[in-house]
């Protein structure tokens, strides 16, 4: 392979990596077979530095791909682990078991052929008022729209309570700032209002992302 390249642009490599090209392509091959995505794909780009047309190229491509299925993952994960928290940390305060309902997404479809109510809107956008939440979770039950929204809102409760108060404050603390609390606040309350203005008119808003965690609840 390295016949294809310039003597000049070989002895280049080497000097800027300390290996020539050859080694260092053996090395991000063997990289990528342990399963070492992030040093293969820092491997590749040393390589396209200076070769662009290098076959390393083509297996970029498939790290990047393979790390964005990897980062998916990673975010689900993260989902499943804050809906548990989430769980634990309710069953403490109301000394009741959940588990995991199955086939909501059979029960919305069923309950949209009938017209929501003015209280139903009404106890639906309370959803999103952070406590209160608790209020349309236990006492509208048989509401399947305004269980949608509470359970929407309960998980973006969990998750704000934890990335604000616990994440932000610890870093505003070491940082001497509140300027990175005041924008969550911000942001929090200007995407509480617009979930609760949908809430309100009557739409079946499945969250993206926030959804997929609040199906799992049964109350």
């Amino acid at each position: 392979m390295a016949e294809k390249f310039s003597a000049a642009d070989l002895k280049k490599f080497e000097e800027t990596n300390g290996m020539p090209l050859e080694k260092a392509w053996a090395k991000v091959r063997e990289w990528n077979l342990a399963g070492k995505n992030d040093e293969a794909a820092a491997g590749c780009r040393e390589i396209l530095k200076i070769f662009p047309e290098h076959p390393a190229g083509e297996l970029l491509k498939k790290l990047k791909s393979r790390q964005k299925v990897d980062r998916l993952a990673q975010i689900e994960q993260f989902g499943e682990n804050l809906a548990t928290a989430a769980t634990g940390k309710l069953e403490k305060i109301t000394g009741k078991k959940f588990e995991k309902s199955n086939g909501f997404d059979e029960k919305i479809r069923q309950a949209k052929e009938f017209a929501t109510t003015g209280d139903e809107r009404f106890f639906a956008a309370l959803s999103y008022a952070w406590i209160l939440v608790l209020i349309p979770l236990f006492f509208w039950r048989e509401s399947v729209f305004v269980q949608l929204h509470a359970r929407q809102g309960l998980v973006l409760f969990v998750f704000f309570y934890f990335f604000h108060w616990v994440f932000l404050s610890v870093l505003s603390l070491l940082l001497g700032s509140h300027v990175l609390n005041f924008l969550s606040t911000f942001f929090q309350i200007f995407f509480f209002a617009f979930c609760a203005l949908k809430a309100y008119s009557g739409k079946w808003w499945k969250i993206p992302g926030i959804y997929p965690l609040a199906q799992k609840f049964n109350f």
